[in-house]
């Protein structure tokens, strides 16, 4: 249970021991009690944090020699917290003040601890199983030890769970401690043939985790934006794009080259990945205002002489879509040469309902609102680039991109419905119909990466122009 608030509301803990390492095996400690720990490991550090803050999340971690703001790093997992360092000072902070929480425990069908699970928490529409009507609220990851404790304002949620390779499991709870969620395997037939891959084997990085793609199921699931929304941590919207839970938008790199467009996720094909790394830490080498990073590490090709490779996928909202693309590649030696063309041919809808009940001195209004959208698009995309190795040590390369929107239109006619005092008081009906004009984008990108005894060096260069424009008309 938690201390009485107003005790210990800030504790400023002092240095005891001197160590410049730490090493700890930790198993479902508080903490608050960790921090406390940790922070007699050290000799020229002082950790400060709100003890009630930190109480309700638990540590289950093990591990050898590291530097305290590692340690810490590491206990802090993925837990929504700030870390602040300032001179021989470390502030430790939960950036989510909600005094409610989910807590729960994730394991298989073994009773095994599942880590690196994806929680996620929505909203209960009003109707029963309007599930497009459900907003997102919050959301983590489970720790090594399976737990997880996420803050959570509302009463009753729907909370997701789901793992690469296990069944997703979907329920309505009440905010608090839920108990344990066991995980049933996912198994696939295939023409009568049962098909069971390797679970993704995800590992503990400087600043966040690093996900093994290319010897696991994940290896075959698509492109990089089916792989993308299946890793923990990371939540793809109806937009497109990806957010890191508690992070925000990410910033999203291929090799070491900076992801400008989407199309850039549809057109990479996750059996050329070898790994991605997310990063909830980011380092110096970063812009200060970005709090999440994704880096996307391909195979590299092998073998000489030609290779083509065409791809075609379909689904269907509220009308059929399709993205089709060809790659092109011819390598000799070391020197690679690759063209890529692609069409995405789009439609999506997304349907909303509102009520709402407001008081106004003495009177009650009524609002009752509909809003149906459309959006379609059409999209070329095309890429040529090549490079060549010198050797292992020495590689150079150059590409060409762009993007011609074709086609992209978005329309919605919201109708409101207005009651007051219970009677009739008038109707609003909102039209929005937006066409955006082909501006075509294009980037030029070069690259150059070597190393020089221990000295690594990394130069790369992009030069990118991007015009939008949008013409709404007239009602």
């Amino acid at each position: 249970m938690k201390h009485d608030i107003f005790t210990a509301l800030f504790c400023v803990l002092t240095l005891c021991a001197q160590a410049q390492t730490v090493s700890r095996d930790y198993q479902n400690e508080s903490l608050s009690k960790v921090l406390e720990d940790l922070n007699t490991a050290t000799s020229d550090k002082t950790i400060y944090f709100i003890y009630d803050e930190l109480e309700d999340f638990t540590v289950t971690s093990h591990f050898s020699n590291l530097p305290i703001q590692e340690a810490i790093r590491e206990v802090i997992g993925f837990y929504p917290m700030k870390v602040t360092y300032d001179g021989d000072k470390i502030f430790v902070e939960c950036t989510q003040k909600e005094d409610a929480k989910v807590i729960g425990r994730i394991v298989d069908e073994n009773g095994h601890p599942i880590e690196f699970a994806n929680i996620s928490l929505r909203s209960i529409a009003e109707t029963p199983n309007d599930k497009e009507n459900s907003t997102y609220l919050n959301g983590g990851v489970s720790n090594e030890n399976g737990d997880f404790v996420i803050p959570c304002e509302a009463q009753r949620i729907i909370l997701k769970v789901s793992f690469v390779g296990y069944k997703t499991v979907e329920r309505n709870v009440s905010v608090g401690h839920i108990g344990t969620i066991t995980l049933q395997p996912e198994t696939y037939m295939v023409q009568g043939v049962e098909v069971k891959g390797e679970i993704p084997q995800y590992k503990a990085a400087q600043g966040g985790l690093t996900v093994d793609v290319q010897h696991s199921i994940l290896h075959d699931i698509g492109t990089a934006n089916d792989l993308l929304a299946m890793l923990p941590m990371i939540q793809q919207g109806s937009d497109g794009k990806f957010n890191v839970l508690a992070k925000g938008e990410p910033e999203i790199y291929i090799n070491n080259k900076k992801v400008h467009d989407a199309i850039e996720l549809k057109q990479l094909k996750s059996v050329d990945i070898k790994s991605v790394d997310i990063i909830i830490a980011p380092g110096a080498q970063y812009n200060a205002e970005v709090n999440a990073v994704i880096r996307i590490r391909t195979l590299k090709t092998q073998g000489d002489g030609f290779s083509l490779m065409a791809t075609s996928r379909t689904w269907k909202n509220n009308k059929w879509s399709n993205y089709d693309d060809l790659t092109v590649k011819y390598r000799t030696g070391g020197l690679e040469v690759s063209a890529n063309v692609a069409l995405d041919n789009g439609h999506f809808s997304n349907d909303q309902t509102i009520d709402q009940e407001l008081h106004i001195k003495k009177d009650l209004f009524d609002v009752h609102a509909t809003l149906p959208g459309r959006s379609s698009w059409t999209q070329l995309a095309y890429q040529a680039g090549m490079s060549y190795d010198f050797n292992t040590d020495h590689s150079i390369g150059l590409s060409f991109s762009s993007q011609h929107i074709l086609y992209d239109n978005y329309k919605s006619e919201m109708k409101q419905n207005y009651l007051k005092n219970r009677a009739f008081y008038g109707d609003v009906v909102l039209k929005t119909d937006i066409d955006e004009l082909d501006k075509p984008v294009w980037e030029l990108n070069t690259y150059y990466v070597g190393k020089v005894g221990k000295l690594d060096i990394d130069l790369n260069a992009t030069m990118l122009q991007r015009k939008t424009e949008s013409h709404l008309p007239q009602q």
